[in-house]
């Protein structure tokens, strides 16, 4: 058995604590600088402290400092491995914190062809998803994906994609399933809060937002069932065409869902002729037209 040696049981001993101290971790780490002349050891460091700098602590100036400390240990040379992978978490660094030179110009010295191009893309998405900016991930998993496929299946890359975006896919069912749950039940409350109203356009648009977070969930039964209730409603109170659309939008958005394409056409067709009665009133104010335009667009599509 190898027993590690004294650099590489510091380097754990740093791993260990950022668990429960990162802040302690990542001085530890930066410690370790003068303390091994082997460019492994350098990348090791490196790729500690940028996950514990950029994703536990916030601490993104700090961490590109202690990158560009190491980028200049005796152990590298300008434009070997290390020192390119070190340019690399740059500028992933410099991307998620919004400096597009700074990120070009480590870019053009890390960056050598469509395999390192497609790690800086998945990296740059893995480190947006630490740091809770889901949203800004989305355009770089894109692109990993599309070099992926100009890259060899054994290219160590392509794995490296691979478990990245099965981790953010993981967290993002995660997220979807917790926001359906929050939809469903903000919706509930409004339809139940709303239907209290005195007024049927309130108990009206309570039923509305049920029915439209039932159909975002992909529940078409429970949507069609609020249709219902909205029709009895609007047939009581002799409404007009606006509330007769909304309804008619759902139908066809549920059937749609349920597979029954000749029902969802029809009730398409119905917020076809509907939109252009309410074009044609002069009591439907210009903004709720344009919404009601944009919903059938969407329909359209």
């Amino acid at each position: 058995m190898v027993e590690p040696s004294p650099f590489d049981r510091m380097l754990q001993h740093a791993v260990e604590q950022a668990q429960h101290n990162p802040h302690a971790a990542f001085n530890a780490l930066k410690a370790l600088y003068g303390k091994t002349t082997e460019a492994e050891d350098v990348l090791k460091i490196c790729a500690y402290i940028t996950n514990i700098g950029a994703s536990l602590l916030d601490r993104i100036d700090d961490t590109l400092d202690m990158l560009a400390e190491m980028a200049d240990h005796p152990a590298l040379s300008e434009g070997d491995d290390t020192w390119r992978s070190i340019k690399r978490a740059q500028c992933v660094l410099h991307t998620v914190t919004d400096n597009p030179k700074e990120a070009d110009a480590c870019r053009a010295l890390g960056v050598t062809d469509a395999s390192e191009q497609c790690r800086v893309a998945v990296m740059t998405a893995q480190t947006f998803t630490a740091r809770k900016q889901t949203g800004q991930a989305i355009p770089f998993l894109k692109q990993s994906a599309a070099l992926c496929q100009e890259l060899a299946s054994s290219d160590p890359v392509v794995a490296q994609v691979s478990q990245v975006s099965m981790n953010i896919s993981q967290l993002a069912a995660q997220q979807l399933h917790k926001s359906k749950e929050l939809f469903l039940a903000s919706a509930t409350a409004v339809r139940h809060s709303l239907g209290n109203g005195d007024t049927w356009q309130q108990q009206h648009l309570g039923l509305c937002h049920l029915a439209k977070a039932h159909i975002a969930c992909g529940q078409p039964s429970e949507a069609l069932a609020l249709v219902q209730s909205m029709m009895k409603l609007e047939a009581t109170n002799n409404t007009g065409p606006l509330q007769a659309f909304h309804s008619a939008s759902f139908a066809c958005q549920a059937q749609r869902i349920r597979g029954q394409k000749k029902v969802a056409e029809q009730a398409y067709k119905a917020c076809a002729n509907l939109l252009k009665r309410i074009q044609e009133h002069d009591d439907i104010s210009d903004a709720e037209k344009a919404f009601v335009t944009k919903i059938y667009e969407d329909l359209s599509n």
